[in-house]
């Protein structure tokens, strides 16, 4: 799609800020503005371009029907979506403590020691791609899915933990199980 001609761009840029997509701003017989207050530098366009670019990835995250939680290397949290804080019910006082949202996430798991043990080897290991499910006390089952970040040239800067609520899915698995289990008693 492209942005530079589009209501959404509009809608969305004038609520961050902006006037136009960094590619569109030109006159409109397509010469670039002259005027000194309309004429960008490159390095100007250059931020805005990574500023539109932010602004597309944090609207995927917090859009997404999934939990999203990225840690930094230094076990600070980046970024986390609403749908990761109402899938934990994390208190708004510890909405921004990775230690404590662990603490809290600890006592929320049916295998605390099992969900601490795997969060460790994970910040030890921090190669390591995985994806289990965990059991919450409430009787949720998340899936959760686990990786880590890095640039294009391999450097780590932390990890993102992908969570999504499975709960259904496993209550209609069990049920169709037992009906298959009385059919094939019968």
């Amino acid at each position: 799609m492209n942005l530079s001609n589009s209501n959404q761009w509009q809608r969305g840029a004038a609520n961050a800020g902006m006037s136009s997509p960094p590619a569109s701003r030109e006159a409109a017989d397509g010469r670039e503005a002259g005027s000194s207050a309309v004429k960008f530098t490159a390095r100007n366009q250059s931020e805005d371009e990574l500023h539109w670019e932010v602004i597309l990835v944090e609207a995927q995250v917090d859009s997404a029907l999934d939990g999203i939680l990225v840690v930094d290397s230094h076990g600070e949290i980046i970024h986390q979506n609403q749908r990761h804080r109402a899938l934990w019910k994390i208190p708004a006082y510890i909405a921004e403590n990775y230690t404590e949202q662990l603490k809290f996430f600890m006592k929320q798991t049916k295998h605390s020691d099992e969900f601490l043990k795997k969060v460790s080897y994970l910040y030890t290991h921090p190669d390591e791609v995985v994806r289990d499910e965990v059991e919450l006390v409430d009787g949720t089952i998340l899936d959760r899915y686990s990786s880590p970040v890095r640039n294009k040239a391999g450097k780590y800067y932390g990890r993102i933990w992908i969570f999504r609520d499975i709960t259904e899915r496993r209550k209609l698995e069990e049920q169709l199980r037992q009906s298959q289990n009385c059919l094939n008693l019968t």
